[in-house]
């Protein structure tokens, strides 16, 4: 447990170094992010992957220093959920996948998580088209798969 003066000494030297004139940190940058719900078809390392966005949202989890539960440093970040399904010992597993949207050159980046029951797994995505994701991924066990991602946007059927 921490003691309410390691608390305060925290707090004070993490307002002191993002202070400037006004002794506030600047809000981050708006992202333009376009509506990303829908089903991504590809592939990880070779084997296939579907990852299904349902929700996106303007301000996701909060990351920073909190103070209790209020955030004290740091900003909340956009972000998506839905479904991610790969290729698991010969078979499709489906699990929940949470993600979180941020800018990079040359695009939108977008990092997905998961959690299968055999251990966690990380996407990292950039949108290099308005369709096409390219990046990485990265399970942390041994017959997960890994190496690069390729995934592309399922045409949208008329009347949706």
């Amino acid at each position: 447990m921490v003691s309410r003066a390691a608390v305060t000494v925290i707090l004070l030297a993490t307002l002191s170094l993002g202070g400037g004139a006004s002794g506030s940190l600047a809000a981050p940058p708006a992202l333009d992010v376009p509506d990303l719900r829908g089903t991504w078809s590809g592939t990880w390392g070779g084997t296939p992957l579907r990852l299904v966005i349902f929700e996106q949202r303007d301000a996701g989890a909060a990351s920073g220093i909190y103070v209790g539960s209020w955030l004290a440093v740091g900003h909340r970040q956009p972000g998506v959920s839905g479904v991610l399904t790969f290729r698991n010992r010969s078979e499709d597993l489906s699990v929940s996948a949470e993600g979180w949207l941020g800018a990079s050159a040359p695009g939108l980046r977008l990092v997905v998580h998961a959690a299968p029951t055999d251990g966690p797994q990380q996407l990292t995505l950039t949108l290099v088209e308005p369709q096409r994701f390219i990046g990485t991924g990265t399970s942390r066990f041994r017959w997960g798969p890994q190496g690069a991602v390729e995934l592309t946007r399922a045409a949208e059927l008329p009347g949706r």
